[in-house]
């Protein structure tokens, strides 16, 4: 049984006077039309409020009073609203039965309605989605016909990996290990676009598997699951390109059919050993955030959307760790401002459900409206944007919200749903996370399918729908509503405050109650030391451990740098100082230096001073031109008592005190020096007066080169 404050919701608080705005008017009234199972035409307010305190399902109590005190305050304040706006009901009926009609459109009439909007040929729409199958579930059939009128650019904020079973990555490389080696070497970025292509044609190809039979892979055709371990294999050689992290070391690494088979083997060894609630490797979740990609990218290039035009995820905080999660942080809004900024869309579409539990939908909307609201109030976004709204799986947008309804017959419902589980294997045939309200396991396509007969049976009960939408619905169509609205419409700025003020009150108490922060992170396999050491060298050669799990196989191996690792880590290098010179962001702060390079030509013997902060360092260095070795000697004086020394009553400290001070102490150390390497300096032809350099890594006032 639904909960009754989802019914009836204006019997569990008084709504204040700014709420009975007409939109919230037409809401409203549309919402307790549904709760009263009353067509919009026959409704009559009067006896209304009696009625539904009659019929509660609740005890005649104190609880009772208040739900019925809550209630007819609200149908006064209803009723005097429209009596001020001087909105007879008669007319209230008429009008909103004309706007719910005047709503309802057939999938090609899509178009019309969007150019009604103001949206021009090839403008941008921007969908912005939680989860890489969103997009299609809750558009498929509008995408199809929106794509030839319209630029439409797809981004999403998680990354997906919790969803996809390992089983499923293990089959595909084993498919892959299986691939002649001259197939491997073809596989290159240039050639994904053509793969996806080609998967588009296997779609004609049903699959029929058995009733909660989850294995996928044994179903499709040889040639699908080719092309699927294709795609995987050219993610996985340029991982270093598509994921945030710094992954130079895989790049076209895995070249062989053997190197694929080490790879399997090492991730089978990991999951065997995987703790409950356990993370993968950093790997195995790429390649199931590879796998989730390739989906979305082939799904939605059969709705007509170009290839280019489908973004990586963004990678956010908030996703990760199954249960309860983390709230979404400025960075990750700051992620979609910028995505928002870089396309300059004339429509946004995004997620509308409206959840409280700060999951990846519930972040996804929140961050999107304020990052619409904040780049609107600095002038960076026009205000006639239209926002478009949709739910797809574990919710549905209410009749009284929808300003648009798409009307799909029982054949696209079906065709949606075989269309569906062959574009998104990983997600099908049932649901990896399962919608709580199912009575038995299904595939997020069939839960869309079933909230849309849903809403269709609403309407019917609610309007006398014209003749050909009627045969529609009881055929086993269904229907699928949408919010829609303006950038600068009064409601869209409500909502903006009221998720900001939501996120702003809740953000740190989510945090502090997430998984994360109650048990840490969640637990790596702690035995990998006992895998074998030929697959632990193996997999680092591959790149397929990242530096910070090397631990987890043992700590000598983490230190083993490769020639390669070390031209590696010199390229980094070079790059962060390039970085710094040109005053970009970087991980090196950078000045330039007006002094010549050495040429390898310089002759003759020099004294070097080096101050440090606990060290003072004196050498004499004698350079013979040519590109000769130089020859050096050095000594190494403490400018500060040793433990040592303090036991034994002897303390100084240098570095404290008079500049005199640290200075006569500089002389001693040089005097003692030039008498301890004396001979060495009459050999080394060494002749007064003494040049030296002095070196020091303190902060100074600079007046020329040699005056400071």
């Amino acid at each position: 049984r639904e909960l009754r404050i989802e019914k009836c919701p204006w019997e569990f608080y008084i709504q204040d006077t700014s709420y009975w705005a007409k939109e919230n008017v037409r809401n409203t009234f549309i919402s307790i039309v549904q709760a009263y199972n009353s067509k919009i035409s026959t409704i009559d307010l009067s006896s209304m409020p009696s009625t539904f305190c009659s019929q509660a399902s609740v005890k005649r109590s104190a609880a009772m009073e208040y739900l019925q005190r809550n209630c007819l305050e609200n149908f006064s304040q209803l009723t005097k609203t429209f009596k001020k706006q001087n909105l007879p009901l008669r007319e209230v009926k008429v009008e909103v039965i004309e706007q719910l009609l005047s709503g309802l459109i057939r999938p090609d009439q899509i178009v019309e309605k969007i150019q009604g909007w103001g949206i021009r040929q090839k403008d941008t729409v921007l969908l912005i989605n939680p989860h890489m199958d969103d997009a299609f579930l809750a558009m498929m059939h509008l995408l199809g016909e929106m794509a030839p009128h319209c630029n439409i650019s797809v981004w999403y904020t998680s990354l997906g990996y919790t969803a996809v079973y390992s089983d499923y990555i293990f089959g595909l490389l084993s498919v892959a290990a299986k691939l002649p080696r001259s197939q491997i070497k073809k596989l290159k970025p240039t050639v994904k676009e053509t793969l996806l292509k080609e998967l588009l044609k296997e779609s004609s190809n049903k699959r029929y598997i058995p009733h909660l039979n989850y294995e996928v892979l044994p179903y499709m055709s040889s040639r699908e699951k080719s092309l699927r371990a294709k795609i995987l294999l050219i993610d996985l050689n340029q991982r270093h390109t598509l994921s945030s992290k710094a992954y130079r070391l895989l790049k076209d690494k895995v070249k062989t059919p053997k190197d694929i088979t080490l790879l399997r083997k090492l991730l089978t060894e990991v999951e065997e050993r995987k703790l409950p609630g356990g993370q993968d490797l950093d790997i195995m979740r790429f390649l199931k955030t590879s796998v989730r990609f390739m989906e979305a990218a082939s799904g939605l290039m059969s709705c007509g959307i170009p290839y280019k035009n489908i973004n990586w995820p963004l990678d956010v905080s908030f996703y990760g760790s199954l249960g309860r999660p983390l709230a979404i942080k400025e960075e990750d809004i700051a992620k979609i401002k910028k995505v928002i900024i870089s396309e300059r869309p004339r429509m946004v579409i995004f997620n509308g459900e409206g959840f409280p539990d700060f999951s990846s939908h519930s972040n996804t909307e929140i961050g999107t409206y304020i990052a619409l609201y904040d780049l609107l109030k600095k002038r960076a976004l026009k205000d006639d944007v239209i926002l478009m709204q949709w739910a797809g799986v574990w919710d549905r947008i209410g009749l009284d919200e929808a300003q648009i309804s798409v009307i799909l017959t029982d054949e696209e419902l079906e065709s949606f749903s075989n269309t569906f589980n062959f574009f998104y294997p990983s997600q099908a045939p049932y649901a990896p996370v399962l919608n709580a309200s199912s009575p038995q396991p299904q595939s997020f396509a069939q839960d869309v399918i079933d909230n849309a007969r849903k809403s269709g049976q609403e309407l019917s009960a609610l309007l006398n729908v014209p003749q050909y939408i009627k045969n529609i619905l009881q055929l086993g169509g269904g229907i699928l509503h949408y919010k829609v609205l303006r950038l600068k419409d009064p409601q869209t700025k409500t909502r903006f405050l009221k998720k900001k003020e939501t996120i702003e009150r809740a953000r740190l108490s989510i945090d502090m109650s997430s998984n994360e922060a109650l048990m840490g992170p969640p637990p790596y396999t702690k035995d990998l030391r006992q895998l074998p050491s030929s697959l632990i060298q193996g997999a680092f050669s591959l790149g397929a451990i990242r530096e910070g799990e090397k631990k987890l196989f043992g700590w000598g191996n983490s230190f083993e740098v490769s020639s390669q690792d070390m031209r590696n880590i010199i390229t980094d290098f070079q790059e962060e100082m390039h970085k710094g010179l040109q005053g970009k962001k970087g991980s090196l702060a950078m000045i330039p230096t007006f002094v010549s390079y050495p040429t390898g030509k310089e002759k003759g013997t020099y004294l070097a001073l080096d101050l440090g902060g606990t060290n003072f360092r004196v050498l004499m260095v004698s350079l013979a031109g040519r590109g000769k070795k130089p020859k050096v000697v050095i000594e190494k004086y403490a400018l500060k008592a040793t433990e040592g020394e303090r036991s034994k009553g002897i303390n100084y400290d240098y570095t404290r005190g008079s500049a005199s001070k640290l200075f006569r102490a500089l002389a001693r150390y040089i005097k003692m020096f030039c008498e301890q390497h004396k001979k060495r300096i009459r050999y080394l032809q060494y002749k007064k007066p003494l040049r030296l350099g002095f070196t020091f890594s303190f902060s100074i006032e600079m007046k020329a080169l040699n005056k400071a």
